[in-house]
């Protein structure tokens, strides 16, 4: 452009002033990033002066956001193809067999660029491969496939131009260190973080500017990033670039998770924004066997508290590698097992009892094997919860009776076998009538297990039959401000639920309602008590008939679970079971059916009896209420195998829950069956009351 000269520049402007004109400058980086400053105003001008004539209009496309600035300009971002669009454009060019979900796997792996998507679709087209052999080329050499002999449809030689570019160029080596190390963490870099994750680079600042106006890097949100197809070709053409600054990004990240703790201060919101680039590098950094591994673990229990307290969510990437980590000597196993309690901790927080309950476990065995007694015992306690939650109660009692009778509790103090003492009666509530009225008596000392051995022994009388609600409310009232005053908020929770259980069970729904609310307000910082209110407030709202309230509730608080919980998680099957009982109570017997055989399946699947055992009476009482007994008898038989599993007696099914527990007047067809089933088998009387 520069070529033209001055002496051609009023001809052309008198040409283009003529008549109405449109002028398109296509690929305008390739001119307006000239090295010469000079070059760089005269071109800009010239430019400025085509917009600005009368009768044209200029269509300038170009990859970096530098215009002509004495020309007035409507910018139009071309953003990625929406997933659909992207499909759509890619079967329009390639007609192998292959499924939506493939194919929507593989563009999402390309950010739904639309040069990417035509390069491959175009490649996968001229080569004929079958749908299963486009798939086999692309997991194995996926840059490969974006690359062709035509520079014009070339991802790589497209992306060396950006990188060879005057601007680029004069940042120096700088520049493609820090598009490699964009391109490692799967968020890209925090723009807020910028000075202390780049240190050494002074300039980093001005640099990102500049990545970001060549179209290099974009912003999304706070973080700076790179399309997918850019950073696979990043990685393959340049494996090692950068890698130098990932000990000033390991130490800012390392040493804000030593100052990790409850409080929501400036290290908790670096978990919160940059939790996954953190998971990533640990990951890394336990596959890199020139790390130290011991700072990595170190890093790892405290990255997974930090998770459990400000950022739930599964970690699907960390459990294999801290899985794989060496139990050769008493320091590694030591070392090994403070990362598995972490990861058990924050799957109990995420309510995935399996997965913790399996960590739990691994933690135990590890302990006794350095014959830290005191921290075995912890996490077989924990474990046997992990089993309540699931309702495998009798499982939860042989590991502890397990260890009870094993040398090693010898070793454990007064306090911490109190601890276990409390553990264990939590199973029996469930499991025997007999006795009932003893729980939790030799924990009521426990220094932190106190109050909940109080409120547990109160109620555990509640629901057998041995004191009456009123009784149970005149002997909890006295202990409200000790509860209150705790930092466990689970010693708040029990209280609550205490409370609103003695006024339900009076039929007393609004003081439940209240004390519900009141235990909404105490604890909603801890998002699995707040759901576990909410069950309860939906389930009240339900026997009372407010089948609708009960409905937007229940959605609205699976809408929130589902960004923090995994479908299969405990309280988000509890949940949907709720839905499926309101549903039972409205008479909409074909949703409640849909729901609760759902639910049941879903249940099934990941081993969890508690809720699954809830379903198939429910499922039940359907059948019963709509005369088909065949099919009722069907579904409390299969109650009952689960009750036998599950080491309840099926009298005492429901019984510890019971704002969750179906009216046996309203719903008559359990009890009723296990009438008939104690008179046809008189070989296995029953000792245990029905609760009605």
């Amino acid at each position: 452009m520069t070529m033209l000269g001055t002496q051609s520049k009023p001809q052309i402007m008198s040409n283009l002033s003529s008549s109405p004109v449109l002028v398109v400058l296509d690929n305008a980086e390739v001119f307006e990033d000239a090295a010469d400053r000079a070059a760089q105003e005269q071109i800009s001008s010239i430019v400025s002066d085509i917009a600005n004539t009368r009768g044209v209009t200029v269509i300038l496309t170009s990859r970096t956001s530098r215009n002509a600035r004495l020309a007035s300009w409507t910018e139009v971002r071309v953003p990625p193809l929406d997933k659909l669009p992207a499909r759509q454009y890619f079967r329009r060019i390639y007609h192998g067999e292959i499924s939506d979900d493939d194919v929507d796997e593989v563009l999402v792996a390309l950010d739904f660029h639309p040069l990417s998507i035509h390069i491959l679709a175009y490649t996968a087209k001229e080569s004929q491969w079958t749908g299963e052999e486009f798939l086999v080329e692309w997991n194995a050499e996926q840059i490969r496939l974006l690359q062709t002999e035509d520079n014009k449809e070339n991802l790589g030689f497209t992306i060396r131009l950006s990188l060879n570019s005057p601007s680029v160029k004069t940042l120096g080596d700088d520049a493609l260190d820090v598009l490699r190390i964009i391109s490692f963490f799967p968020q890209g870099i925090n723009r807020k973080h910028i000075a202390l994750l780049f240190p050494s680079i002074p300039h980093i600042s001005s640099l990102v500017d500049t990545l970001c106006k060549v179209s290099l890097v974009y912003r999304s949100g706070s973080f700076l990033t790179i399309l997918a197809p850019i950073r696979l070709f990043l990685i393959d053409a340049f494996p090692t670039a950068g890698f130098g600054l990932l000990d000033d990004i390991r130490s800012m990240y390392y040493n804000s998770l030593k100052e990790i703790s409850g409080e929501k201060d400036w290290s908790a919101n670096l978990i919160v924004s940059d939790h996954l680039n953190i998971e990533h590098l640990i990951v890394y950094d336990f596959t890199n066997t020139l790390r130290n591994i011991r700072d990595t673990i170190v890093a790892c229990y405290q990255f997974l508290t930090g998770l459990e307290y400000h950022k739930l969510r599964p970690v699907e990437s960390l459990v294999p590698v801290i899985s794989a980590l060496s139990e050769e000597s008493n320091d590694d196993k030591q070392m090994k097992a403070w990362c598995l309690e972490s990861l058990g901790d924050l799957y109990f927080a995420l309510s995935s009892y399996a997965s913790a309950s399996t960590a739990y476990s691994a933690v135990s065995k590890l302990f006794l094997a350095v014959e830290n007694q005191v921290m075995a015992a912890h996490n077989i306690s924990s474990a046997a919860t992990s089993h309540i939650n699931l309702g495998y109660y009798s499982q939860g009692q042989h590991l502890i009776d397990e260890f009870i009778n094993s040398p090693s509790w010898r070793h454990i103090d007064e306090e911490h076998q109190a601890s276990i003492h409390f553990t264990f009666d939590s199973l029996s509530m469930y499991t025997s009538h007999d006795k009932a009225d003893q729980l939790f008596l030799r924990s009521v000392d426990h220094p932190w297990r106190g109050p909940q051995s109080r409120l547990r022994h109160w109620t555990a009388r509640m629901y057998h039959g041995y004191s009456e609600p009123e009784e149970v409310e005149r002997n909890l009232e006295p202990i409200r401000s000790l509860c209150m005053s705790s930092d466990d908020t689970w010693d708040q929770w029990f209280f609550f639920e205490a409370m609103a259980e003695a006024a339900f069970l009076q039929r007393k729904f609004d003081t439940a309602e209240e004390l519900l609310k009141q235990a909404h307000d105490a604890i909603n910082d801890d998002l699995l008590l707040t759901l576990m209110v909410l069950c309860n407030q939906a389930a009240v709202a339900s026997v009372q008939g407010n089948y609708e309230f009960a409905r937007s509730q229940l959605q609205q608080t699976l809408d929130t679970l589902s960004v923090v919980a995994t479908p299969s998680s405990a309280i988000f099957l509890e949940m949907r079971y709720i839905q499926g009982q309101n549903e039972l109570y409205a008479k909409n017997y074909a949703e409640a059916h849909r729901l609760l055989a759902d639910v049941a399946v879903d249940s099934n699947a990941q081993g969890n009896i508690r809720t699954q055992v809830k379903c198939m009476r429910a499922l039940g009482e359907l059948e019963y209420l709509l005369g088909r007994t065949t099919e009722s008898d069907r579904y409390f038989a299969q109650a009952v195998e689960l009750c036998e599993e599950a080491g309840v007696p099926p009298e005492l099914l429901g019984i510890c829950e019971p704002m969750m527990r179906l009216d046996d007047e309203r719903f008559p067809g359990w009890r009723t069956f296990l009438h008939a089933r104690a008179i046809t088998s008189p070989d296995r009387p029953s000792k245990h009351r029905i609760s009605s």
